[in-house]
């Protein structure tokens, strides 16, 4: 596969595809629905050097796409500890029939510790990038860049952990934690992030931007004194059932297609 081409068709075959509805937070400032659609459905894969991932040009307006994945194991050298087995997990999932409800285990450990740490690190490092991608596509472009660009993030945490808080079990994912919009709120040459993860068993996008995202009151804090959150287990046990913790009311579905 071209390097151009692997994060285009990662999004596409790997979300798209077996899920074309988006959930979302209430609406959309950074841009429009129809222009999402039309981005998503029109991306162009980018070779590095200096790039964004992918780009797509819709109603004079350039978007850029930047991809990078996150979990909460312990970082080492030679990265996540959590991606390597995570991997192994996908063939067990792309194995399994449709009608079973599967189990297993990644064996690594997680933290909160590590998750806010992970994400924010990976955030900084493409954050830091941006100005360099859109020189980048400036050249690229020439005489076909427009004038309005949007700068989004396709951040990815395949596997939210289970946590144990409101006398349940559920999946968490870090758009709804305080940790994340503390983190978010002031880092504004992002316009907007689509976040990937498995959501009930099911590969999901979620969309969201400065003005629309998890309400603060309603997001969780992973390091409240009152009622913390509790990890399920350091070894994550992966479950492809139900996804608890978002409400329908909150996020509701949105044809991609």
């Amino acid at each position: 596969m071209q390097e151009e081409e692997r994060e285009k068709k990662h999004l596409v075959n790997d979300y798209l595809r077996p899920n074309h509805m988006l959930k979302y937070f209430g609406g959309f400032s950074a841009l429009s629905m129809p222009e999402l659609q039309k981005a998503l459905h029109s991306v162009i894969g980018c070779d590095k050097r200096g790039k964004p991932d992918m780009y797509a040009l819709v109603d004079q307006k350039l978007i850029a796409l930047e991809h990078f994945e996150f979990d909460a194991s312990a970082m080492t050298r030679k990265g996540m500890k959590g991606k390597k087995q995570e991997a192994l997990l996908q063939q067990t999932i792309d194995s399994a029939l449709p009608e079973e409800f599967t189990a297993d285990v990644l064996r690594y450990d997680l933290s909160f510790e590590n998750w806010v740490k992970n994400f924010e690190k990976c955030f900084s490092e493409h954050y830091g990038k941006i100005g360099t991608y859109w020189d980048a596509l400036e050249k690229k472009l020439g005489s076909e860049l427009p004038q309005s660009r949007v700068m989004g993030f396709f951040v990815e945490n395949q596997y939210s952990p289970f946590v144990y808080m409101d006398d349940g079990i559920s999946e968490l994912p870090y758009i709804c934690t305080r940790q994340f919009l503390d983190y978010f709120r002031d880092k504004k040459d992002v316009d907007f992030i689509l976040f990937g993860t498995y959501c009930a068993g099911v590969p999901q996008l979620f969309y969201l931007d400065h003005q629309y995202s998890m309400p603060y009151q309603e997001a969780v804090d992973l390091f409240t004194t009152q009622d913390p959150p509790v990890l399920v287990a350091l070894n994550e046990t992966t479950l492809y059932g139900s996804c608890a913790f978002l409400p329908s009311d909150l996020l509701p579905d949105s044809d991609i297609e």
